[in-house]
């Protein structure tokens, strides 16, 4: 038995142990340590897996994997801890939870929600009737990767680069605010609203305009966690209607046809996000598969792969100290050439390079997403790799747990936040994406009076 197939039925025993664990502790097994536990276990099953020839990883890697997957499982299990320090809060808590269901505050509620939804729609609608008025309607469905390439640069509307800019930052991070509140919304059950489609309906907008799918499945993993969480509202027991699994069913079909209608422009255009290929199957083994199958399991273990490949090429490693994991909040001073960090001779860009994690061509062979792992190692080192897992763990079960006890909407609404970074940390660190991290930071900042 080789080290991989070791390390495999490990972390395939982990998966379901962890699983058991946030069931036996909190009841379900949607929770923080529930969702990271199954998300990174079967990850890293399907990459020490590895049929289709990622290059071996190294032996400071598989220690790596294994430490950071135990300090998140850890971060969360503290909260065990301090959790009598909660239950001391709840009399406060809940002098927040008597006083905010009344009328006044749920309308501040629904206004910001309301806005935000209004402010991505609107400029969700300009930036894609600029895009077609640069390449045609046609152009979406035939050249897709042509737009997407042109969008990450800031010509794909033929705007002036820091008007372009400003239209995405703006559009972008309300329709994250105004997805998650919604979510909540429909989650405390504040208001029958009619408007929970809309987030929904402005991702497949922005989109399509960028040619991008990550919008989409951004807001699909956010309601998706609504549902969940829905299940566990104890402020007014019931039980999730027919009728309500039916919404949630047609978001998530809504964003299936999506993103199936943007990975075809792309596909169809001869240049995928992971590089050229014109073939339709790909070797496995002795025999071929088709070409989706690859790309399905390298979206979920590339990353992995891709880590390896930039942990062991890195020799000289330059610290960043939260430059890279935190470059949302550059962003909006790099759009107005106000960056203090503009004189730097080597820069942090939003869209990472390829490198190669396997054999050469073909969709398995380049990766430029690199998981959470990255970020924390490139700007804090070595002990970044453990302390950031620890406490992304343990904020998302406070605030979790907060919830649970309180029903707190503040706490609703980080979690649902927290969830889909926790979700996407085998692929990226969400926090440096604008409109995850400053929708978080708003929420962080709440008044007493929305708590």
């Amino acid at each position: 038995m080789n080290i991989s197939m070791i390390y495999l039925l490990f972390f395939l025993f982990c998966t379901v142990s962890i699983l058991q664990l946030s069931k036996r502790i909190y009841g379900y097994y949607f929770t923080p340590l529930g969702v990271y536990g199954i998300v990174w276990g079967l990850a890293l099953t399907g990459y020490y897996m590895n049929p289709f020839g990622y290059y071996p990883p190294s032996q400071g890697v598989n220690i790596i994997l294994c430490i950071s997957y135990f300090c998140f499982i850890i971060g969360c299990l503290t909260t065990r801890i301090v959790r009598e320090s909660v239950r001391n809060n709840k009399k406060r808590l809940t002098y927040y939870k008597k006083t905010y269901f009344v009328k006044r505050r749920n309308r501040i509620i629904m206004v910001i929600a309301v806005t935000s939804i209004v402010a991505s729609l609107l400029t969700g609608s300009i930036y894609l009737i600029f895009t077609i008025k640069q390449y045609g309607l046609k152009a979406l469905f035939t050249i897709g990767t042509v737009i997407r390439s042109d969008y990450l640069y800031g010509y794909s509307t033929g705007l002036p680069r820091i008007l372009s800019g400003l239209l995405r930052f703006l559009g972008e991070t309300s329709l994250f605010l105004s997805t998650i509140m919604f979510s909540a919304i429909y989650v405390k059950r504040i208001a029958k609203s009619y408007l929970f489609y809309l987030p929904m309906v402005s991702a497949i907008l922005w989109d399509f305009s960028t040619m991008s799918r990550s919008r989409t499945l951004g807001v699909m993993l956010i309601y998706i966690a609504g549902y969940f969480l829905k299940k566990q509202v104890k402020e007014r027991p019931f039980e999730v209607k027919k009728r309500e699994y039916k919404k949630y069913i047609a978001v998530v079909l809504l964003a299936c046809i999506a993103v199936l209608s943007i990975s075809y422009s792309r596909w169809t255009s001869g240049v995928l996000s992971y590089g050229r290929s014109s073939n339709k199957f790909i070797a496995f083994n002795k025999y071929e598969v088709p070409f989706s199958v690859g790309h399905f399991y390298s979206y979920f273990t590339g990353a992995i792969a891709a880590f390896n490949t930039v942990y062991s090429m890195d020799a000289d490693h330059k610290l960043w100290l939260g430059r890279n994991s935190f470059y949302a909040l550059e962003f909006p001073l790099k759009l107005m050439n106000m960056s203090p960090f503009n004189s730097d001779p080597v820069t942090i860009t939003e869209y990472e390079n390829f490198v190669l994690t396997g054999v050469e061509g073909g969709i398995i062979g380049r990766q430029n997403t690199y998981t959470y792992l990255r970020y924390a190692w490139d700007d804090f080192g070595m002990i970044g790799l453990f302390i950031i897992p620890f406490f992304l763990g343990y904020i998302a079960t406070w605030h979790y747990q907060t919830f649970r006890i309180s029903q707190s909407f503040k706490s609703l609404c980080i979690s649902l936040l927290l969830f889909n970074v926790i979700i996407y940390s085998i692929i990226i660190s969400q926090f440096r994406n604008y409109y995850i991290l400053w929708p978080l930071l708003l929420f962080f900042s709440f008044p007493r009076r929305l708590k």
